[in-house]
């Protein structure tokens, strides 16, 4: 059995990438190139993640809206093409600018520090990296594009949950101090819709 080049793996990965998602691991036996499907887990994990984040950037949106006065269509808006960072940055502004609840400003902002520990950086990671396996419970992970570390990070399924888990801890934190302070009601995604429209 003859050993896979590297430029060899490369294109079989962009097959790979391009038809099914899949990763690859070079046996220690024959040294043969075996393609295989990441875990059920990391996927979900991964999944997770991206719904978690978007309705974290959802909720600091509807405050955006809420301080402003604007309806869901015009507030798509002002804040659609706003990365979570600069979004929560503006809630923390209008909040301070306009003499809004003090209680909502200090709650954004110790979201916003707990996002500057590595929050944004893990997930950035997990959702723009290629995934390369590394074991059954652990991927590497390596990116392109962005700014930050081109150098491959090791990642085990377990931190990716904490991660989900993590930021769904800081929307239902927004969310709850929302709620609690009446500034917004629980709000029917689907009438959202219809009032974008």
């Amino acid at each position: 059995t003859r050993s896979t080049s590297d430029a060899e793996c490369a294109d079989i990965a962009l097959l790979g990438a391009i038809g099914k998602r899949l990763t690859l691991r070079r046996t220690d036996v024959t040294g043969a190139v075996m393609l295989e499907e990441p875990s059920t887990k990391r996927l979900a994990h991964i999944g997770a993640l991206c719904l978690q984040w978007s309705y974290l950037e959802y909720v600091i949106g509807a405050i955006i809206w809420k301080l402003l006065n604007l309806d869901i269509g015009v507030g798509t808006i002002v804040t659609g093409g706003l990365d979570l960072l600069p979004r929560i940055n503006m809630a923390i502004n209008l909040c301070r600018e306009m003499k809004a609840d003090t209680c909502v400003e200090r709650m954004l902002d110790e979201v916003r520090k707990e996002l500057q520990k590595g929050c944004i950086e893990k997930r950035n990671m997990i959702v723009h990296a290629q995934h390369w396996l590394f074991s059954s419970s652990e991927a590497t992970l390596t990116v392109q594009r962005g700014k930050g570390t081109r150098q491959p990070v090791h990642m085990s399924d377990h931190e990716f949950y904490e991660l989900v888990e993590q930021v769904a801890a800081l929307s239902n934190k927004i969310g709850a101090t929302l709620l609690e302070r009446g500034l917004v009601d629980t709000v029917n995604l689907g009438e959202a819709e219809k009032q974008a429209r």
